[in-house]
């Protein structure tokens, strides 16, 4: 403050925003310690006045909330791979443990034609996954939830294995493998999503490699658990174990924080610097607005000297033009919003979308086909019983569980289609070589290498 010698007062600067926040809780426009002199009262133009109000109470620190408990973990794209890797070892789990064991249940209920009744369940556990995937689709496109579909996918899970537990007629077992089939529609669909969302794309194809290396470790247990508590505990025995397991998935459920969902409690409460997850975590996954952290910046909280808040003519501070600045240049560029049919139609349009869907039905195909039909066939010609079927399904599995992340990282590498047709290639001659019957390591062997 200075008076020239006219007589007429001016004012050299103005206070800061933070000044008037703090300074006056009854009028924060007069800071009481800042001497105006007795001719003027100073006043700001309305359009700081209103960026002044828009200052929000949880961003005193004295009102700032504490972080989430184990955020740094809880929202790592590793601890996100490892619970998505669970859920779907869970859903192979609880639809493959009952394989070599279902024509035994069947007979032991004094059902004849075993292998139709077989195929027939596991039809109704296929259509149920294709009855609801694009209802599922639909509702992961239109809104923004993962975190509790997944959880009550989970829970309807579990019921579903409690009614195949526990009722033997035949139209409620159907109804249990529908129902298991409708909740693995939303294991797929919703953690393939939740992996996406929260995993740098330079690394998606190694996380899903791992992810699906699940479907390996499902194929692998679930066949001689399910044989050898069948064959020393009884029927019930293979479903308290996936309950089990289903309980250890939900929990791990609950645990997860997802990206987007922390960087809208970061906005509404911007936290210090060592209570958050490693900064080049975050920055590895695409947003698409301005991080809070920039927006309000650590610094700029601090008290500055008056002079440092240069006004232009719109009332606008440095700080104001440095932070628009920085949220148009933070802007991405506009992504084109395709309806669930449009998603279709670009798809089937697409080679590699084609290639990728008729690749998907004939591995299904194969699989459907050997389900009903491999454990008759071990037992009718080699006389083996429930546990044993099992081992010839973790001697099929077993390679793929480490083959799962190697072909994930050289699909990241050299792209897909270099991966996929040798594949193919190499897995053609054995399946029609297990028709012979005369070898049944020969047998496990040519199975073994037509999955890898």
């Amino acid at each position: 403050m200075s008076n020239t010698a006219e007589g007429s007062t001016t004012i050299s600067t103005l206070p800061t925003a933070d000044q008037l926040q703090l300074a006056n809780p009854i009028n924060p426009q007069i800071p009481e310690e800042h001497d105006f002199g007795t001719s003027v009262t100073p006043t700001l133009d309305n359009t700081h006045e209103e960026k002044v109000a828009k200052i929000k109470p949880n961003e005193v620190q004295g009102q700032r909330r504490k972080a989430p408990w184990g955020v740094k973990w809880r929202s790592s794209s590793w601890f996100i791979t490892t619970v998505v890797t669970l859920g779907v070892t869970t859903d192979i789990l609880t639809y493959t443990i009952v394989v070599p064991v279902l024509p035994y249940r069947l007979q032991a209920l004094n059902y004849t034609n075993i292998s139709a009744l077989t195929s027939w369940l596991l039809f109704a556990y296929s259509i149920g996954i294709f009855l609801c995937t694009l209802p599922v689709a639909y509702f992961f496109h239109k809104y923004p939830y993962r975190r509790s579909p997944l959880i009550v996918a989970v829970i309807v899970l579990e019921v579903a294995v409690v009614l195949f537990m526990t009722i033997n007629a035949y139209w409620v077992m159907v109804l249990s493998r529908f129902i298991q089939g409708a909740s693995s529609t939303v294991v797929w669909s919703g953690k393939s999503i939740v992996e996406c969302e929260n995993v740098p794309e330079k690394n998606v194809g190694r996380q899903i490699g791992f992810a699906y290396s699940g479907v390996s470790i499902g194929l692998t247990i679930a066949p001689p658990i399910g044989g050898a508590l069948y064959a020393k505990m009884g029927w019930h025995a293979p479903f308290v174990f996936c309950i089990i397991v289903c309980a250890i998935d939900l929990i791990l459920r609950l645990f997860v924080i997802e990206q987007k969902d922390l960087r809208a409690w970061e906005k509404a409460n911007p936290i210090d610097e060592k209570e958050k997850p490693e900064k080049n975590e975050k920055e590895k996954v695409k947003r698409a607005e301005v991080p809070s952290d920039e927006l309000n910046d650590p610094a700029d909280s601090s008290p500055h000297p008056p002079t440092e808040q240069v006004m232009n003519g719109e009332g606008l501070t440095e700080r104001d033009i440095s932070a628009s600045t920085v949220a148009e240049e933070r802007k991405e560029e506009k992504v084109v919003e395709l309806s669930p049919w449009r998603v279709i139609v670009t798809i089937a349009s697409s080679g590699r979308g084609m290639t990728g869907f008729w690749v998907t039905f004939v591995y299904g195909l194969i699989i459907g086909l050997f389900e009903p039909s491999l454990t008759l066939r071990i037992q009718s010609v080699w006389h083996k019983e429930a546990d044993f079927v099992g081992l010839v399904y973790l001697a099929a599995a077993a390679p793929t569980f480490v083959s799962g992340p190697i072909i994930g990282a050289l699909a990241d590498k050299y792209g897909a289609e270099f991966i996929m047709l040798p594949c193919l290639i190499f897995a053609l001659p054995w399946l029609p070589l297990m028709i012979l019957n005369q070898s049944l390591a020969g047998f496990i062997v040519l199975f073994a290498l037509s999955g890898t």
